[in-house]
């Protein structure tokens, strides 16, 4: 095992010590991720003696999301890119695929054989449960050969909630009902981010 983890970091440094600086011009990314965050949720409810909801089954339950996007822009220098982007997912809360557009700014710096870089996207879901997209990550830049390069980010991902109702229903393909939401409305909702991806 010593024998594995002390390749393992080997290669590791000898990719970063390798990490190709970004010229000036076109840059492209393809990436997957995983957006994962918990909501208060509850099996179902029922109407109380004319007077109020009752829920039933109420606890904390982690969902999580999976996301495929690319993004193509401009180099302005070894350090800016600035460009645009489309995404592709499927959400385990809503038990749906979704679609999405964003802008797509990073920053890559060079501090001896290290490159850590950091990223903003900002953008919209066409998603039921709000349109608002905003993921900032940070990450590391590891070199692949010539103009190739693997990174692997953590961050955030905020969604925001537009909906005017405190508890919401969802429902799964075959028209049951999946849970109830509980919480406020119009809320920006923070989610874990991991993502991973080469640039070209």
């Amino acid at each position: 095992m010593k024998r594995i983890l002390t390749a393992a970091l080997l290669a590791l440094t000898l990719l970063a010590a390798s990490a190709a600086e970004p010229r000036r011009g076109y840059r492209g990314f393809v990436d997957i991720g995983t957006d994962i965050n918990s909501y208060m949720t509850a099996d179902g409810s029922h109407f109380v003696d004319g007077d109020h909801w009752e829920y039933y089954g109420v606890g904390r339950r982690t969902f999580a999301n999976a996301t495929l996007s690319s993004s193509h822009g401009f180099q302005f220098n070894p350090h800016f890119f600035l460009g645009a982007g489309l995404m592709g997912g499927y959400s385990s809360l809503l038990d749906a695929a979704y679609i999405g557009m964003y802008a797509h700014a990073r920053l890559d710096e060079t501090f001896g054989r290290y490159t850590p870089y950091a990223d903003l996207r900002v953008g919209v879901q066409f998603r039921s449960d709000g349109p608002v997209y905003i993921s900032p990550t940070v990450g590391y830049r590891f070199n692949l050969g010539r103009k190739t390069n693997l990174n692997v980010g953590l961050g955030l991902t905020l969604t925001h909630r537009h909906d005017h109702n405190r508890d919401l229903v969802y429902y799964d393909h075959n028209g049951n009902q999946r849970f109830v939401i509980l919480g406020s409305s119009n809320s920006l909702k923070p989610a874990f981010t991991f993502r991973i991806g080469v640039d070209f």
